[in-house]
């Protein structure tokens, strides 16, 4: 993203906690910015959920959250009735408070769920994906296309996803997904697909994975697809966690064998010149920080090893914010195992640091002095563990234009 003049950013946070929603709006005031951090952290007041938020994305001054939940409520101390949000909500950047578009996922057994949304390119469709059945009781099956404008389901969109979708990336005409399928439309499409963004239809692009997607991009030059998720092979290919492949096709441009096998890949960015993966994982020499790698060959430039899983990275002109609960930084001779840090933020870039003497990764660029005070919702007796997959966590910074 490109600032541009008379540009306010807000970036949103959400916590997968007991009905625990944050709302921050970051303010580029230049008297309160210590750069290259973009950003202030000022407190807002945004209406909670009484579930997990899992998703969220924005257009026009709008943020739309996602996930696993049933009402809103306003926040302490504020006035107002609990109101009814199905799975969906629709916020104000500016205040917080729900707009009137209301959208209901449901779906007829099991429950339904809200895992991942994106905005399209000319900022009208907000495609969602996750299990469910129906969008305001109209069909779909764990995909659904919504104009903006109106607040409605496109009833003609509705590509077969008979499992859950975890990740979805757009471009012009196509839209990816990654998730728990292994068919899209009854032809075989395992843990990773690809649809006309306008009609649903299925495109031939074949990426087939052995274990769940949970994360998907495209690169600036909408050359090639970046896949995250649990898996170990692409299309019969040794790769775990991490792939690159061709945009039209889905074959393999380039493998990873070097991220360990008990940590997965739960978000992936991109900016100008690089692509930054987020990571969880459990047990014994886990790995559950942040890689920068180029996009020009695809390797790799750093490897942050802080130990509490990151959830979701956003680079944003030159820093990278992540969100996660960060307690030990040890490995890159930072902060030891205490506190723990749910919004971080790093510079993009390091080039020419020497590899670390212990394993040969470069470390990662050291943090910025940028700490939004967050809660998670949790009482200590009710923590997930330090860090590991006993409890899936979903922390998001979402910084857009209003």
């Amino acid at each position: 993203m490109r600032r541009s003049r008379g540009l306010t950013a807000a970036l949103v946070l959400s916590l997968a906690g007991a009905g625990t929603g944050i709302g921050l709006v970051l303010m580029p005031q230049a008297s309160a910015i210590t750069a290259p951090v973009a950003f202030t952290a000022d407190e807002l007041p945004t209406w909670q959920p009484d579930g997990i938020v899992w998703a969220m994305a924005q257009a026009n001054g709008t943020v739309f959250a996602g996930g696993t939940f049933s009402a809103v409520r306003p926040p302490e101390g504020v006035a107002g009735a609990e109101r009814e949000a199905v799975n969906f909500v629709a916020l104000d950047a500016a205040t917080g408070n729900p707009t009137s578009c209301k959208l209901a996922f449901t779906i007829g057994d099991g429950t339904a769920t809200v895992r991942t949304l994106v905005v399209s390119k000319d900022k009208k469709t907000l495609y969602a994906g996750g299990y469910f059945g129906a969008v305001n009781g109209t069909p779909v099956s764990s995909l659904a296309a919504i104009d903006i404008a109106s607040c409605t389901p496109k009833a003609a969109f509705h590509p077969g996803f008979p499992a859950t979708v975890r990740g979805l990336a757009v471009t012009d005409d196509t839209l990816y997904a990654a998730g728990d399928f292994t068919t899209v439309e009854g032809q075989t499409r395992e843990r990773f697909a690809a649809v006309d963004a306008s009609s649903g239809a299925l495109k031939p692009f074949v990426a087939n994975v052995d274990e769940p997607g949970r994360a998907v991009e495209v690169t600036p030059d909408g050359k090639n697809v970046l896949l995250g998720g649990d898996f170990f092979t692409v299309n019969n290919a040794n790769s775990h966690a991490l792939a690159v492949v061709d945009a039209a096709s889905g074959a393999v441009k380039k493998t990873y064998t070097n991220i360990p096998s008990n940590s997965v890949v739960k978000d992936i960015s991109t900016d100008d010149t690089g692509f930054y993966t987020g990571h969880e994982g459990s047990g014994g020499g886990v790995f559950d920080g942040r890689i920068g790698l180029r996009l020009s060959d695809f390797t790799e430039k750093w490897r942050d090893r802080c130990l509490g899983a990151t959830q979701f990275v956003l680079p944003y002109e030159g820093v990278l914010y992540s969100s996660s609960h960060a307690h030990d930084c040890s490995t890159e001779l930072e902060f030891p195992d205490g506190k723990r840090n749910f919004l971080l933020a790093q510079p993009t870039n390091h080039e020419g640091a020497a590899p670390a003497p212990v394993d040969g990764f470069v470390r990662g660029p050291a943090k910025l002095g940028w700490h939004p005070t967050a809660n998670d919702g949790l009482g200590e007796g009710h923590r997930p563990a330090r860090h590991g997959r006993g409890r899936e966590e979903r922390r998001q910074v979402h910084v857009g234009r209003r």
